[in-house]
């Protein structure tokens, strides 16, 4: 079941974790503006929120434009977009481009929607989707509404989990979905496709194993203790072996130091000597992990804490 296409949210009340953004967006629509940026994480909501707009707008389906600007990157199909909005639509007097993956488009492309995303015809509305808000030039986040989408807290998404559990009266277990939910990166849509892998599981371990990621966060938890003390390096390569033979994913033992130190740092007992340590390790694992069995990047991080200078 492709759970992150039947849920998805179709009206601001349904999207989860941005009351704020939602709030005001809701508002900036109502109040005639028409042109918009989305920025923020993958999978937090942001082409979900262009399409409510749409609906609010009472846009039909055959005037909703949606392009993904990492495959339409040059100037002729923003040319395109621009000749069309001047075009009256038999089917309504709204019409909204939305542009994914916004950040891919060319200068060309952007110099050419200047004037259209300024001043837009009335009943045009553009949404620009990214998630790298930094590559929108300024003379056009200076012509729309910017939002900032943030991640999605791992209790929100569990909520979500277990109401989808009780609407497909799925057997699995609320501890399975909290595994999910922690493993999601903050977003829905990560959380509901997991789900979507995971409801033939018959175990929490077959669901770790299925996120690549750890059924229990213990060992390493112990390996961060074993960082802050500093024990032999021996200790530290035989709790890294434990989880390679678990095909635990680097990328996940590199998230759940990333987690751990972060509540130290957030702690307002924390020492300064112990603050400096949590940046140090900030550092050495701020790079994601995307081979699943690059095991040698866990190690070189650790190295850097034991030996550098």
């Amino acid at each position: 079941m492709d759970y992150h296409i039947k849920f998805r949210p179709d009206t601001y009340d349904e999207v989860l974790g941005q009351d704020k953004q939602v709030a005001s967006i809701r508002k900036a629509v109502k109040s005639g503006n028409q042109s918009f940026i989305l920025a923020g994480p993958s999978g937090v909501g942001k082409t979900t929120l262009a399409r409510i707009i749409a609906n609010e707008i009472k846009c039909t389906h055959d005037n909703r434009i949606e392009v993904d600007a990492a495959t339409h990157t040059g100037i002729d199909p923003m040319r395109e977009l621009t000749r069309s909005m001047n075009f009256k639509s038999i089917s309504g007097n709204t019409k909204i481009y939305i542009i994914d993956e916004a950040h891919a488009l060319s200068k060309a492309a952007w110099q050419s929607l200047l004037k259209s995303v300024e001043e837009p015809p009335d009943g045009v509305f553009w949404v620009f989707c990214t998630t790298e808000l930094n590559k929108i030039p300024k003379t056009i986040q200076t012509r729309c509404l910017v939002y900032n989408l943030s991640s999605v807290s791992s209790d929100i998404i569990f909520d979500l989990l277990v109401f989808i559990k009780a609407e497909e009266e799925l057997e699995i277990e609320d501890s399975w979905l909290e595994l999910i939910a922690k493993n999601s990166d903050g977003s829905p849509r990560q959380a509901l496709t997991s789900l979507s892998v995971c409801e033939t599981c018959t175990s929490k371990k077959e669901v770790a194993q299925m996120l690549e990621t750890v059924e229990s966060e213990n060992e390493v938890i112990e390996l961060c203790r074993v960082l802050i003390a500093h024990e032999a390096w021996k200790k530290v390569i035989t709790l890294v072996d434990s989880l390679i033979k678990q095909e635990v994913a680097p990328e996940s033992i590199r998230r759940i130091i990333l987690q751990y130190f972060m509540s130290v740092i957030k702690n307002p007992n924390t020492k300064n000597q112990m603050t400096v340590f949590c940046l140090q390790v900030f550092e050495a694992f701020k790079e994601a992990i995307y081979d699943t069995k690059a095991y040698y990047s866990i190690f070189l991080a650790l190295g850097e804490l034991y030996y550098s200078e």
